[in-house]
């Protein structure tokens, strides 16, 4: 076609606007697959010539032009294309033979199929492959959403303190948006007069059971409490259900009384029908420590033949770990334990002080402290407030205590030591106490006396006169304070009891142990007393517990665990030597914690307690401010206080008199340099009053009262040479 025929030709097509509507009609053509595409094209042609538009050759007219049957095998490729067969436009062939028009050749020579045709077939099949892994694609992902939504559970509304109480359920996002009437009840206290009533409890979720798609059951835990809950609804199961273990809740619920009791809750005389509920936070769909396992007594899990978790793991998840019911129970214990101590001692006229923790030097003289950079020095964490307690007597205020931290560098590795623990520290002057009674041990007979007149002046060895029953007036003694610490300990043991029952057996459920025995009041020897027992009972006792001992050993031989088999082989040895010393034990030699242990089961078996005060140890194994025992220098005026066989308490009368003081420092072996501590020694100079105290360790107090057997399950985040987080 020549330039000029083909610019008139576009000019007409522009003119009449055949071109885009060409275009128009074959993308409708494609989109649409009429059965019969050219009656279908001729129709709306026709349609547009009947409104006014451009005229169209008629569709007989079109059918008879020879060159429509070369659009219709061309169409039919299309169709091919597209994994159909028998098009439509096949039969545009017969109408344009009826109109004398010859038939296009479907094939080659000898009616064999052209290569079009076969690449038409194949481009076929792999359409028809392309669409069926299409098909099983869109078939997969419709089931991995279903499934999805199976797990989520329904479309759950997001709502604000604004608007919640709109919705039965939903995720509720807290950010102060307002406040509300709501009115809280705690688990603990859900009890059968209440049924009939409806409570909003903030709650976690400890478990969950679909009963079916409109039916659950909820454990819902608030602390040491847990309730058994019922959600009913086909959207609010699902909800609520789907909600992963340890999730934060809003609940609103009836109290209802449930025909039997559910055992399994602590709240057993309740059930919760469920009203409205929503997630306050989700947990973690996998946690790295299950509550259940965590709150499982050992002896249960070995039975179950599970594996026990270890102190490491629930330390590295500390977190989770506090919240079983045993950990609820001792640190709940842990804190009325200090209440206890303020308590009593505020009742007494105490004053409650803060000392120092960054000191300039060691605050004893020893060697284990931490040592942190201060500026362009060096300071000390301190090992006590041992000096800064006796300074401030000194500065009158009389009778003092504290709470605060205690930092040891020491690089033990026991069971009931850490390298920074809670102390509970006492000071005072001591000149007049009232009357008091104590009940003192003697080995071979038992008489009944009274102390004379409180106004005689008495040697301290008429103090300990052959065993007896004695009530006395302390005049000017340091047992005016030792008989303070023993009530503080006797009011922490009762205020225990009477109101922490509940804590109590929360921790007896997990961890077994046997009420600690005490007296009033308290049993209280002396250091040769406690070895004359030891050394008459040890050997009958130690020789049980050694037996214990190697039948366990032998057990754990038996039953294939080489490991254990191996610590128990070590500890049998260890026994054995230690109590072939124990008949030698000499009157004033150091009583180990071997010996200590040892004494504690005789106490408990032949004096019928686990609490006691051994007085006057030797001089040599105290501190150089402990003051000497007047009548016998080789002794001293201070005491120790023991429960279960392990020591939670020292102290002592100290030095008051600032030569003696450093007379003393100066006889240690090797002797004591107080030139760093010259503020300690001045503040006796300016005047000094007699004092006595003593520091004891909260969590040991708290471990042996439980009967724990590792001090890191008494403290929140335990610190030892090994630890130091979380």
């Amino acid at each position: 076609m020549a330039d000029a025929d083909r610019k008139e030709l576009q000019s007409y097509l522009d003119a009449h606007g055949i071109e885009s509507r060409l275009n128009e009609l074959l993308n409708r053509l494609v989109y649409e697959t009429p059965a019969k595409p050219f009656e279908w094209i001729a129709s709306q042609l026709s349609s547009a010539a009947a409104a006014g538009g451009p005229t169209w050759p008629s569709a007989e007219a079109a059918a008879a032009d020879p060159s429509m049957a070369a659009l219709a095998k061309q169409w039919n490729d299309v169709l091919g294309f597209q994994g159909e067969s028998g098009g439509a436009a096949s039969s545009a062939a017969p109408a344009a033979a009826a109109g004398g028009a010859p038939a296009a050749p479907s094939g080659g020579e000898g009616g064999g199929k052209s290569a079009a045709d076969k690449d038409a077939k194949k481009a076929a099949k792999a359409e028809e492959k392309r669409k069926k892994e299409e098909e099983k694609e869109r078939k997969r992902k419709e089931r991995e959403e279903a499934e999805r939504k199976k797990l989520e559970g329904p479309e759950v509304p997001t709502v604000t303190l604004l608007d919640f109480e709109k919705h039965e359920f939903g995720q509720l996002n807290i950010q102060s948006h307002g406040t509300t009437s709501r009115k809280w009840t705690d688990v603990g206290d859900l009890l059968p007069p209440l049924a009939g009533t409806q409570v909003w409890m903030r709650v976690r979720l400890h478990n969950s059971r679909k009963q079916s798609a409109k039916l659950g059951f909820l454990v819902l835990r608030q602390r040491l409490s847990t309730v058994q809950a019922v959600v009913q609804g086909k959207d609010v199961t699902a909800f609520a259900c789907g909600l992963p273990k340890e999730s934060v809740l809003d609940c609103l619920a009836e109290v209802t009384v449930p025909p039997e009791p559910v055992v399994s809750c602590t709240q057993s005389g309740v059930e919760l029908a469920i009203k409205k509920i929503y997630s306050i936070t989700k947990a973690a769909t996998r946690l790295p420590l299950q509550l259940e396992d965590a709150g499982r007594p050992d002896e249960q899990t070995r039975k179950l033949g599970l594996p026990i978790v270890g102190q490491n793991t629930r330390l590295d998840n500390r977190v989770i770990d506090l919240r079983t019911t045993a950990n609820q129970g001792i640190f709940r214990i842990q804190s009325e334990v200090c209440a206890l101590f303020r308590e009593i001692l505020l009742g007494k006229g105490f004053q409650e002080i803060h000392s120092p923790k960054m000191i300039a030097t060691a605050s004893e003289g020893g060697a284990d402290v931490f040592r942190l950079t201060y500026f362009n020095r060096y300071a000390y964490l301190a090992q006590s407030p041992q000096l800064y307690k006796q300074m401030v007597l000194m500065a009158d205020m009389g009778k003092v205590f504290e709470i605060g931290p205690v930092f040891r560098s020491e690089r033990s590795f026991t069971h009931r030591h850490m390298t920074e623990f809670t102390g509970l520290d006492l000071e005072m002057c001591f000149k007049v106490r009232a009357a008091h009674t104590h009940t003192h041990i003697h080995m071979r007979t038992q008489t009944h006396t009274r102390y004379p007149s409180p106004h005689h002046i008495t040697p301290f060895s008429h103090l300990y006169p052959l065993p007896r029953t004695h009530t006395t007036h302390h005049q000017d003694h340091y047992h005016e304070v030792l008989t303070v610490l023993e009530e503080v300990f006797l009011h922490i043991f009762e205020g225990l009891n009477k109101r922490c029952s509940k804590e109590i057996e929360a921790v007896r459920a997990q961890y077994p142990f046997a009420d600690l025995k005490f007296q009033r009041p308290a049993l209280r020897l002396r250091y040769q007393e406690a070895v004359q027992l030891l050394r008459k009972y040890g050997p009958e006792m130690g020789a049980e517990r050694l037996a214990a001992l190697e039948a366990q050993q032998k057990a754990a031989a038996d039953g294939g665990n080489d490991e254990e088999a191996r610590d128990l082989a070590q500890q049998v040895k260890d026994m054995k030597a230690h109590l072939a010393e124990v008949p030698l034990h000499k009157d004033d030699e150091d009583i180990s914690t071997r010996d200590e242990k040892l004494l504690g089961a005789i106490m408990n078996r032949h004096k019928n307690t686990d609490f006691y005060v051994i007085d006057k140890f030797p001089a040599e194994l105290r501190p150089f401010y402990t003051m000497p025992d007047p009548d016998d220098p080789k002794w001293s005026n201070s005491y120790d206080i023991f429960i279960r066989g392990e020591e939670v308490t020292s102290g002592a009368q100290r030095i008051h008199d600032p030569q003696m003081l450093l007379d003393n420092a100066a006889a240690k072996d090797p002797p004591v340099d107080l030139s760093p501590i010259k503020d300690y020694i001045d503040s006796f100079s300016y005047g000094a009053f007699p004092h006595a105290g003593g520091g004891i360790g909260m969590e040991r107090v708290v471990m042996l009262f439980l009967g724990l057997d590792n001090i890191r399950k008494s403290s929140m985040f335990p610190r030892d040479p090994q630890r130091l987080s979380p």
